[in-house]
């Protein structure tokens, strides 16, 4: 993984990333656990705002199952990456570059904590007019 302040930008595209596998699965693990904890949020707000209201309806039933199943999906892959990420390898290590992992995904941010950057997103500008999120 580069070091803290080394520039990922200057790379070529096809080098290989110098990151292990087992890194990498804990890199993963730590990406599961917060989706898994923004979903265990969401099924909370949802809960909290559909039950105070009329029964649910078939279709909001269902859509919490579907949540819950997500939830627990993403907890089991954690589980999963935690257990046995430690002892995972490459067989070709020259075949994890840049390019490969940009391919792979939709959202570059994915995969930033692989090539040594960060996720976290700025503070908002506490001067901004922009108001509130509106997250809808």
């Amino acid at each position: 993984m580069p070091q803290s302040g080394q520039s990922t930008s200057d790379s070529n595209p096809s080098d290989p990333i110098n990151i292990s596998a087992a890194d990498l699965a804990s890199v993963l693990a730590g990406q599961v656990s917060g989706l898994q904890g923004m979903t265990s949020g969401l099924e909370e707000a949802l809960s909290a705002s559909l039950c105070s209201c009329n029964p649910l309806t078939e279709a909001a039933f269902v859509t919490f199952q579907r949540i819950d199943y997500m939830r627990q999906s993403l907890k089991d892959i954690e589980g999963l990456l935690l257990e046995f990420g430690p002892n995972l390898d490459w067989l070709d290590r020259s075949a994890i570059t840049r390019e490969a992992f940009s391919r792979s995904v939709d959202m570059a941010a994915s995969i930033t904590p692989m090539l040594g950057g960060t996720t976290t997103p700025p503070p908002p500008d506490p001067n901004s007019e922009a108001g509130e999120l509106d997250l809808w």
